[in-house]
């Protein structure tokens, strides 16, 4: 239409095309700025939410790992108070056949024991039993020593055993909280690189679409091999993270 108002010498109708012409691309223009915002924010969109995720996951997956870990401490643990239980019996059933009762009589008992048989070479009968008797109270005093003696060895046998014992158990506590710490190691290590992967995305979108603006405006010439390079970068930033809609 303008080059037909040109060539009949009608100037004003073809300004006024050349000012809708100029509107036209106007509206293009912004319309396809307003396709491109909306279809950048749907890919922001997609990404902050395959993050949050990815994070979720990455949560629940070292959550369940602690509780794995943390009951095959209370199993490892309860297992050794089980092995501890046996073994203190064990020991001390050993301590009881092994430990006997040392019953050396004194010389008082020996000279008593003398007195009673000169006692009874001498017929006195009298002399003899109380000799027997007094020989009898210290008997019995001897064997009550001897016991207490026994008891008291069977106590320090056993007080070694269960000192032993409360080292192995402070062993494996410590063995297993230094596995715990090396498990929450590699948990922020991990949690590291999340977040690095989630930054680097970001970052790179915000560079691809810094590009698309600014090539939505005319401001830049694009070439295919760029725009597909751009388009492929996207994809990759979308399929990296978790794919998803909010």
């Amino acid at each position: 239409y303008k080059e037909q108002s040109v060539a009949a010498g009608n100037f004003l109708e073809a300004e006024k095309a050349v000012e809708q012409i100029q509107k036209l691309k106007i509206q293009e223009q912004k319309l396809k700025e307003k396709e491109l915002l909306q279809k950048q924010k749907k890919e922001v969109e997609q990404v902050e939410f395959g993050h949050l995720e990815e994070f979720q996951e990455f949560n629940s997956l070292w959550e369940e790992e602690f509780d794995k870990y943390k009951q095959e401490c209370k199993l490892q643990l309860m297992d050794l108070e089980k092995t501890h239980s046996s073994q203190l019996e064990e020991k001390q059933k050993e301590a009881e056949e092994k430990i006997k009762i040392i019953h050396k009589p004194c010389s008082k008992k020996l000279n008593l024991m003398k007195a009673k048989e000169i006692a009874i070479k001498q017929e006195q009968y009298k002399l003899a039993h109380d000799l027997t008797q007094e020989i009898k109270i210290l008997e019995e005093e001897e064997l009550e020593k001897a016991e207490a003696e026994r008891k008291i060895k069977i106590e320090k046998f056993m007080e070694k055993v269960v000192k032993q014992q409360k080292v192995e158990y402070e062993m494996l506590k410590n063995r297993l909280k230094r596995n715990y710490e090396e498990l929450k190691r590699r948990r922020g290590m991990e949690m590291e690189r999340v977040i690095k992967h989630a930054q680097n995305n970001k970052k790179e979108l915000e560079r691809v679409q810094g590009h698309e603006k600014v090539i939505a405006k005319g401001r830049l010439n694009s070439p295919l091999s760029w725009t597909m390079n751009e388009s492929t970068s996207i994809s990759r930033i979308l399929q990296t993270s978790k794919s998803g809609t909010p």
